[in-house]
């Protein structure tokens, strides 16, 4: 299974991104954040990770024409087949590489009990705590290469975030694009596989307080070139399969 050739724009408050199959990735950095003040950010994940992000041009930051495919191609090929151990071994990656993706926080520092005063503090329940989470680390942005993950198009990021929260998006993802995936693996081993069960309530109210900062202005012009899928339909349907 492969997905079509494609080219489209996604809008955010930091930047807008071009991806075409016959050119290359450019990232249009907003005026208003300027160039500059991302590339300490853009620097940390080539430090921390095979990333294809290249050169400078113009107010752009660009990446070349990659014709591998991407990881979450690989899962889909492996869904294909059949190959449930796998599609595991993908997702163990995947929480591997957002657990090394930055140091740790001390537990207490769990953004959650920011916006939670009143949640029930708990050292055990919300697993590591990162100083800076990546919330783009999903399948379908990284390219699949030499077995490993080579990422782009990471574009935001919270700090101290439970190492679950990047991972409950990427498993949500899949699950919610590709149904055919719960037939090889359930969404419900996954979950219980990475303890995301425990906090589950308190990592999709977070998820959708994310998006409802990202879906401005920005998101709502890019309405007519992205699927209208609204996160209360994506949550729903885990919640209906779990």
């Amino acid at each position: 299974m492969k997905r079509e050739d494609f080219s489209w724009t996604k809008f955010s408050h930091e930047n807008v991104t071009t991806i075409s199959r016959i050119e290359a990735i450019r990232k249009i950095i907003d005026q208003e954040v300027g160039l500059e003040s991302c590339q300490p950010e853009i620097a940390e994940i080539e430090k921390r990770y095979d990333a294809l992000y290249h050169d400078y041009i113009d107010g752009k930051l660009v990446t070349p024409f990659c014709d591998k495919m991407t990881c979450e191609e690989k899962i889909l090929d492996d869904i294909s087949n059949g190959n449930q151990s796998a599609i595991v071994e993908m997702f163990d990656k995947l929480y591997n590489q957002i657990i090394a993706s930055s140091e740790q926080a001390d537990w207490e520092e769990n953004i959650l009990y920011s916006f939670y005063p009143d949640l029930e503090k708990d050292k055990n329940k919300y697993g590591i705590i990162l100083k800076m989470g990546y919330l783009d680390m999903i399948f379908r942005n990284a390219f699949w290469i030499d077995n490993e993950f080579w990422w782009f198009d990471q574009e935001w990021n919270l700090e101290n975030v439970p190492a679950k929260y990047p991972m409950y998006r990427a498993i949500v993802e899949m699950y919610h694009s590709y149904p055919n995936l719960q037939k090889i693996v359930s969404v419900q081993d996954i979950i219980a596989r990475y303890d995301i069960g425990s906090s589950l309530d308190e990592i999709q109210a977070l998820e959708k307080l994310f998006i409802g900062v990202v879906c401005d202005k920005y998101g709502l012009s890019a309405g007519n070139s992205l699927p209208s899928i609204s996160n209360d339909t994506i949550v729903n349907t885990i919640n209906r399969i779990l």
